[in-house]
């Protein structure tokens, strides 16, 4: 396994078309291979951001996507989820708003390009984000580590892959925690 935070802006405009930094955002690009003789199982919510003095749970991309707010900056965690949600439930019905419709369309995109999750057989590759919200007032740092929880196919015998990070500093995430 490896990681790599995507902190670089012109990084995050190609892939991403967005400056996460400025909404608390670090996308970790994630390569799993598995190079065992059984396969194991990526589940969701089982990939946290280890830094200093906290423990931070991965957000699904169109939780993250939602938390622009194209007229009046960024939203509330709390908000971005509600909205996320709230829009996954109403898949199917028309946006009547541009903005709605264009929210919409940078949620597909993250989702797109998340980390596959399900059974990983052996030496089988995936890769894709992993995206992070730090909460408000996150100290800087440098140094983290990703750590995966694996099961076998059932969803027993868990086993924890630690993934040693270095996380370089993006001065969007740095204004907002000054």
């Amino acid at each position: 396994m490896s990681a790599e935070a995507c902190t670089d802006l012109d990084q995050q405009q190609t892939y991403l078309d967005a400056d996460l930094g400025s909404i608390g955002g670090i996308p970790m690009l994630v390569l799993v291979e598995n190079k065992g003789e059984q396969s194991r199982k990526l589940s969701w919510g089982k990939i946290r951001l280890h830094a200093p003095n906290s423990k931070i749970e991965e957000w699904a991309g169109s939780d993250v996507a939602f938390r622009f707010d194209t007229s009046h900056g960024s939203r509330s965690l709390l908000d971005a989820a509600l909205i996320g949600r709230i829009a996954r439930a109403l898949v199917g019905l028309s946006a009547a708003r541009s903005e709605t419709k264009g929210e919409q369309a940078r949620a597909d995109d993250y989702k797109r390009k998340e980390l596959p999750r399900g059974v990983v057989n052996p030496g089988e590759t995936r890769y894709g984000f992993v995206y992070f919200l730090l909460p408000d007032k996150t100290p800087t740092f440098t140094d983290a580590a990703l750590v995966f929880s694996l099961t076998d196919d059932s969803g027993e015998n868990a086993i924890e892959v630690t993934v040693p990070i270095k996380v370089p500093q993006f001065p969007s995430f740095s204004a907002r925690n000054s």
